[in-house]
């Protein structure tokens, strides 16, 4: 970074904490949401229950900000999917809040969650950074600061926040929860995620465990590839289900959306997490499922049928 080291008032380069906001993005463009955008759309989750332009819609940020979860005071969604939503302006973020406090379903399929603010200008197209990442602008002048803007909000409802530097996670013990519990049945192991290196930093640590259930831990090693027994990161590193008021996060924690396209855990995280209390049909709705039973069974079959590579749990 190039102004890591400066203690003083910067007041060079502004022009990079400014950009317009497109409104043409297209699945073609690369980006870290690319993957879980083209598995959401895939006939592989459609065929499971998420059918894109059916009871899944696309939401961008500038709409969250503008109030579009909500008509009045009604929810508008029942699931959100998340994937890197690194950058939130504060009216966009109290939309995530509410949504949830008001019965809403967030599943963050990512880490680095809300460790930005930003503001959005509707008259000009423009966004402006404010704070994060060490920063913290002034409007004519940019100043070191360790200004972390909504990480002890998010540990109230959200149930974590950005971990920093966490590199090469290689797995993840199983520990519990209706997405744990599931992935278990279908999957038959305690171990989850272990397919991979996974290289990247930006994870997110569970600071909140008051109405947390913990679905997955995640690890350096494992014994037998060169540890006697796991190592486990400085900062818990954990997939959790966090209920808040009325509603719930399910976070992954790590950077899932690079990995959604391949790897077949992740998938059905996705998958479960999003349809858990809802019948699986072109227009689903709420009902209570326990996370073993009609709906469990049905999923598994339909994700078998699929991808053929799952056997249902006897």
């Amino acid at each position: 970074m190039k102004y890591k080291a400066t203690p003083g008032p910067i007041t060079a380069d502004l022009d990079w904490l400014r950009t317009p906001v497109t409104g043409n993005w297209s699945s073609s463009q690369v980006n870290d949401e690319k993957p879980l955008y083209v598995f959401l759309s895939s006939g592989t989750a459609s065929r499971c229950g998420l059918a894109m332009g059916g009871n899944l819609k696309t939401i961008d940020d500038v709409g969250i900000h503008n109030g579009n979860l909500f008509a009045g005071s009604v929810r508008q969604y029942d699931v959100l999917i998340l994937g890197h939503e690194e950058y939130v302006t504060k009216q966009e973020y109290h939309q995530f809040k509410q949504f949830v406090a008001s019965g809403g379903r967030i599943v963050a399929m990512s880490g680095n969650t809300f460790w930005a603010e930003v503001a959005y200008s509707k008259s000009t197209g423009i966004e402006t950074f404010v704070s994060g990442h060490g920063f913290a602008f002034k409007g004519v002048y940019d100043w070191r600061s360790d200004s972390k803007p909504f990480d002890r909000e998010s540990m109230n409802w959200f149930g974590s926040a950005f971990a920093h530097g966490m590199p090469h996670l290689r797995g993840a013990i199983i520990k519990g929860g209706h997405v744990g519990l599931a992935m278990m049945s279908v999957f038959h192991k305690d171990l989850a995620f272990t397919g991979y290196s996974y290289p990247h930093s930006e994870s997110n640590y569970v600071g909140n465990f008051t109405n947390t259930q913990l679905i997955a831990a995640f690890y350096h090693n494992s014994p037998g590839s060169g540890a006697p027994h796991f190592r486990m990161p400085d900062l818990p590193v954990d997939a959790y289900e966090h209920k808040y008021v009325k509603g719930e996060v399910i976070c992954l924690c790590i950077f899932g959306e690079n990995l959604v396209g391949h790897d077949k855990e992740t998938q059905f995280f996705l998958l479960y997490s999003s349809m858990r209390g809802f019948d699986p049909s072109p227009m689903p709705h709420f009902q209570p499922t326990p996370p073993h039973g009609p709906f469990l069974d049905q999923l598994t079959d339909l994700y078998t049928s699929v991808l053929g590579q799952l056997v249902k749990s006897s």
